[in-house]
């Protein structure tokens, strides 16, 4: 059965065999977009301002979640922050085993929320929430508008 055929029972079709060609673009969106622009382009955060509720999103949003103003102010954010909690994985996306690896929940200097990212540079044993880090930015010519533009959060000396 291809795609273009109809079905007039729910029931004639239950599975599809194989894989299912699906074709999409994910868009950013407003917020987003200086976001992960300031990342690749800049190797910078970029986050937005809630004045009313003095609240600094970054990642940014549009609105504030206490509030619902919109946010139209934008500030730079220092690469620094700290680990907030964290988790060791030992298995890969596929569930393959791996070698473990630091997943952090990440607050930036001056931000009120976190992100979540890995912690290299240092054994995943020895992360600790408190921990102060550093991001570590891939080349820019590497960069591509991701959050794997950053290789990870390094612990500052």
């Amino acid at each position: 059965m291809g795609f273009k055929e109809t079905l007039h029972r729910n029931v004639d079709q239950t599975s599809w065999p194989g894989q299912i060609p699906v074709h999409y673009r994910y868009l950013y969106g407003l917020a987003g977009e200086k976001f992960f622009r300031g990342l690749k382009d800049e190797g910078k955060f970029y986050a937005t301002v809630s004045p009313e509720a003095s609240k600094v999103y970054c990642p940014p949003t549009l609105f504030c979640e206490e509030t619902f103003e919109a946010l139209t102010d934008w500030i730079e954010l220092p690469p620094v922050g700290t680990v907030e909690s964290f988790t060791l994985c030992y298995e890969d996306s596929d569930g393959a085993e791996q070698a473990p690896v630091a997943i952090a929940a990440i607050q930036l200097e001056g931000a009120d929320t976190v992100f979540l990212h890995r912690v290299i540079g240092i054994d995943p044993e020895a992360v600790y929430i408190g921990m102060r880090v550093q991001a570590k930015f891939l080349p820019k010519k590497q960069r591509r508008g991701h959050l794997d533009d950053i290789a990870g959060f390094e612990p500052v000396a």
